[in-house]
């Protein structure tokens, strides 16, 4: 049983079942099975997982927020590539560019031909074209992929000019990615959280 706290004061009834329904919604959807969610008591409610279901797993698809924002290097002269983990670590040094979760279909995850994990970032027609507008204005700079209002980038790729060979196609990366990790985010993408829990 695992309990999680609303970080709002007071929460009504009916956020409380919105928010009820979006958690059961999501953990549905994941596959999980044999889940139990109730109202512990004031802006409190419990989970209660089988022991075949992973708990970590568990906790990320409830507590997150479902919010995805785009950032920029807040100063470009203080990048370099070997500051890159410097730059991971510190959430100060980054801003947003203003392109978030409405311009966002989702990941899509594939292989790619040398075996390696991809992937797509799936923009809508506008949102496509609004972050190809902060690319071009980021060559040789980071763009940092903030989900569930996270500290941290589950994406950093630095912007090169090749990007920009064909804008009419969404962007993609390789990388270490799980596809049920992948699934996983859109899942929260898809059913953003009413208010914020921990």
């Amino acid at each position: 049983k695992i309990i999680f706290k609303i970080e709002e004061s007071d929460t009504g009834d009916e956020t409380m079942n919105q928010l009820l329904k979006v958690i059961q919604d999501r953990l549905k959807v994941s596959g999980m099975s044999g889940i139990q969610i109730g109202v512990q008591e004031k802006n409190e409610f419990f989970v209660v997982i089988p022991e075949f279901e992973s708990s970590e797993r568990l906790s990320n698809l409830v507590i997150g927020s479902g919010n995805m924002d785009f950032k920029k290097v807040k100063n470009p002269s203080d990048w370099s590539i070997d500051k890159i983990s410097e730059f991971y670590l510190d959430p100060e040094k980054w801003e947003s560019t203003g392109v978030g979760l409405s311009d966002m279909q989702g990941f899509k995850y594939f292989i790619s031909p040398n075996g390696s994990a991809g992937l797509q970032l799936a923009f809508t027609p506008e949102g496509r074209k609004r972050f190809y507008e902060v690319a071009s204005e980021n060559i040789g700079l980071p763009i940092g992929v903030f989900v569930n209002d996270s500290q941290y980038p589950i994406l950093m790729p630095v912007i090169s000019e090749d990007i920009l060979t064909n804008t009419n196609f969404d962007p993609s990366v390789t990388g270490t990615f799980s596809e049920q990790a992948v699934n996983d985010i859109n899942l929260q993408l898809k059913n953003p959280l009413p208010v914020r829990v921990s």
